[in-house]
């Protein structure tokens, strides 16, 4: 309980770094989810274009996912830089390496959990009107909003598909 306790308090203190990382990963997540949303979503695929969107859309959520897990690392990065400070007063006080790890493991769970949490209520959220903005872009009345998503799928990975 100590070391959750530690960790929360190491978010509060600095959070004019952690709010928006919070906000950002939140943002990621929301797009990740709208774009695989609309990548199962039934009526897209039956459309007269449905695979060369569908294809579009593959694209662009691999390319989102890969430079979410790049910026997520490097943010990650920078944030362990800037507690250097609070860790070695950990140390001074008689934390070992590996408790320290524990603190460090437990703040990187709770960012990840709260920005998974946010991102899929924005997602969620903005899911329809996206749908929307897409079917308006494109000028296609036959698409049909539905909610349902196949989590089974990897979408990025597909080799039978192309």
């Amino acid at each position: 309980m100590t070391y959750v306790k530690l960790a929360m308090d190491g978010i509060w203190k600095n959070k004019k770094y952690y709010f928006p990382y919070i906000i950002a990963t939140s943002i990621l997540f929301a797009s990740n989810y709208i774009l695989f949303s609309i990548l199962q979503n039934q009526s897209i695929k039956n459309s007269m274009f449905g695979s060369q969107l569908q294809g579009l859309i593959k694209l662009t959520l691999c390319l989102l996912i890969s430079i979410s897990v790049i910026f997520m690392i490097y943010v990650d990065h920078i944030l362990s830089k800037s507690e250097t400070r609070e860790l070695g007063l950990y140390n001074i006080l008689g934390f070992t390496n590996q408790n320290l790890k524990v603190v460090i493991t437990i703040r990187l769970i709770a960012n990840y959990l709260i920005s998974a949490v946010i991102g899929l209520i924005l997602g969620i959220n903005f899911n329809r009107f996206s749908f929307m903005t897409l079917q308006r872009m494109l000028n296609i009345k036959e698409f049909k909003y539905s909610s349902d998503i196949d989590l089974g799928s990897k979408p990025c990975f597909n080799k039978g598909e192309g």
